[in-house]
């Protein structure tokens, strides 16, 4: 059996900007313990589930497509967001509704990851907010953003759904092989971090 992939991570220690992919306009802006966006408005506006990442019930897992618009240029944008924490899917749960065994204001830090190559060059990189909580920590990744050519593609009537888009080359199908591609190493990353904490 191979072992996965090895995710190297590195804290933020100074302001980081996540980018827009069509114009490069800031669209998020992360510092080692908190985060913002420039204009005060979400920077993500709706997301849901994506198929074909069975989420985890034992491990509280979940993988989301999200999508935003650049307050810029106006084009919209896409990520792939992979949540998990060290407990059952109903933590998770509460963890995104921010009640019952989560307080609102949970100590957070952030990090850049990416997976060294055979050559032990970085290739590519992502956002991970880790937060401390009572149950252990919770990590959530956010890989991208990615030029949306089409919002019909993600988003009917009734806002981004996976009932939308069809065939291999859709957004939905390049999140799912994002998020299937990182799954085993993102899983060990925080296997890790309960063994010896992130510092």
């Amino acid at each position: 059996m191979n072992q996965p992939a090895r995710v190297i991570c590195q804290p933020v220690t100074a302001e980081y900007s996540v980018n827009c992919p069509a114009c490069s306009a800031a669209l998020f802006l992360v510092s080692p313990d908190s985060s913002r966006t420039p204009s005060g408005e979400p920077w993500l506006l709706d997301g849901d589930a994506i198929p074909g990442t069975t989420p985890d019930v034992e491990k509280g897992y979940s993988a989301m497509l999200s999508v935003g618009q650049c307050g810029s240029c106006r084009e919209h944008y896409y990520v792939s967001q992979l949540t998990i924490l060290h407990g059952d899917w109903d933590l998770l749960v509460d963890f995104h509704g921010g009640f019952d065994a989560f307080d609102a204001e949970l100590p957070i830090t952030n990090w850049l990851c990416a997976i060294p190559s055979q050559d032990q060059q970085v290739q590519g990189g992502w956002l991970l907010t880790r937060s401390d909580t009572p149950a252990g920590p919770v990590h959530e990744h956010t890989i991208g953003p990615f030029v949306l050519d089409r919002l019909s593609s993600v988003s009917g009537p009734v806002g981004v759904s996976a009932c939308q888009g069809r065939g291999d080359t859709d957004p939905w199908s390049h999140a799912r092989n994002v998020a299937n591609a990182l799954c085993e190493s993102v899983f060990a990353l925080l296997a890790e971090d309960v063994r010896v904490p992130m510092a």
